[in-house]
């Protein structure tokens, strides 16, 4: 991709129309200073005491917020959120950016805003508290969520279908409804990226990791396992011949391996030095995926435009981080790419 062919796609970008489907999340962050640690009167144990905390868009919302950051203006949400302060806070972090909270639901009774409180010890992220595991979606929850969908897929172009938590949002009434729906709106891009359901939404393209890539053609994997380069390639192969819609296959620093009707291409990964914080990489992909895809680039332009934004992403430790044009044109002239392998 030429630096101007870059700034073309940038300047298309604001042009897309975008709606995010999913488990929306806040991400709490709490800065533990144990040099201030002391015990507690009531129990003894020594207390952490929380120098600064901040909160950010997490999950669905994050890739929302990748999507701001990168210029797309027309953004809408569709979710299920809590009763409850959390809930509170991510419509109004989703406000600040100009994203459409309109079609978001309030469910009371068995529902929390789903939530990762993540406590930074000494600088390292220590046990995290997960809020909405236990959630369920109610009837009238359902019905709204895809009345608010019905309505809003004709003026969309592209819909994420996200998913974070095994219960929820995606009930089985949802996963069908969407599939209609989008069935119904061939003129809408269906953009799946699911953690555990992408069998379930057949109608749409997927952005899986290879890891995820493999378990689902069959084969047992371990999150620590390496996928190799072949594996990868055949795993992405079979899942465009089973689901015949575009194939995104992440592979960390390795790249992504699109497969479409036009065939296989392979997008090398860049070199990083220092640190790095892969947390909200696979939403930054996403993101990049779904802004070209929504004004007309092919899959494969689409995935080494995402590959920038997660290069940028990954490099902010700490953090659900975003990449504005600048960092990603930045990072596009210094940019030096690794050998496919």
């Amino acid at each position: 991709m030429t630096a101007t062919h870059l700034a073309n796609l940038l300047g298309r970008i604001g042009n897309a129309r975008i709606g995010v489907v999913g488990d929306f999340c806040v991400d709490g962050y709490f800065m533990v200073d144990s040099d201030a640690s002391k015990p507690s009167l009531e129990t003894g144990l020594m207390t952490r005491p929380v120098r600064e905390q901040r909160t950010s868009l997490g999950g669905a919302g994050n890739v929302a917020a990748n999507l701001h950051a990168i210029g797309v203006k027309h953004l809408k949400a569709f979710a299920v959120v809590g009763r409850d302060p959390m809930g509170a806070e991510l419509l109004r972090l989703l406000k600040a950016i100009g994203v459409d909270t309109g079609s978001l639901s309030v469910q009371g009774d068995d529902w929390q805003t789903n939530c990762y409180l993540k406590p930074i010890v000494q600088g390292e992220e220590s046990n995290r508290f997960d809020l909405g595991v236990f959630n369920s979606i109610s009837p009238e929850s359902e019905r709204a969520l895809l009345g608010s969908l019905a309505g809003a897929l004709p003026e969309l172009d592209v819909l994420i279908i996200n998913q974070q938590f095994e219960r929820g949002l995606h009930s089985p009434g949802v996963k069908s409804g969407i599939n209609q729906l989008l069935a119904g709106f061939p003129g809408v891009i269906g953009l799946v990226d699911c953690r555990d359901m992408a069998e379930s939404y057949p109608t749409g393209a997927h952005k899986l990791n290879d890891l995820e890539a493999s378990r689902l053609c069959g084969t047992s994997r371990a999150p620590t396992d390496v996928i190799t380069r072949q594996e990868a390639l055949d795993s992405a192969t079979r899942l465009f011949s089973r689901w015949r819609h575009p194939v995104f296959v992440t592979r960390g620093i390795r790249g992504c391996i699109v497969v479409d009707e036009s065939g296989t291409h392979e997008i090398p990964g860049l070199r990083t030095t220092g640190k790095i914080d892969t947390v909200g990489a696979g939403d930054s992909m996403v993101s990049g995926i779904a802004a070209c895809l929504a004004v007309g680039s092919t899959p494969a332009e689409a995935s080494s435009f995402g590959n920038l934004v997660a290069g940028v992403t990954v490099q902010k430790l700490h953090q659900t981080g975003t990449a504005t044009p600048d960092e990603i044109r930045t990072l596009h002239r210094r940019a030096t790419y690794m050998e496919l392998n």
